[in-house]
């Protein structure tokens, strides 16, 4: 297995890597602090979403995150 964490998810995407390889990329990282600036309306439809999912919003956004970068719906 490749060491994941030194490679940027681009070229392990373009190298052919499995999906499988490509979420281990993603969730293998450091953590670090984003701020995001929604509408009001979207919040409330997020924290809808996040409710419904039994998850907390940090969960739900690299949730989101993840399966939009590795292609899954």
């Amino acid at each position: 297995m490749r060491k994941m964490h030194q490679v940027k998810y681009s070229k392990l995407v373009h190298s052919g890597a499995t999906q499988t390889e490509l979420r281990e990329q993603l969730v293998g990282g450091d953590a670090t602090t984003i701020t995001m600036c929604d509408p009001k309306n979207i919040k409330e439809t997020e924290s809808d979403a996040v409710r419904f999912r039994g998850m907390g919003f940090s969960v739900f956004m690299r949730s989101c995150t993840i399966s939009e970068s590795s292609g899954q719906e």
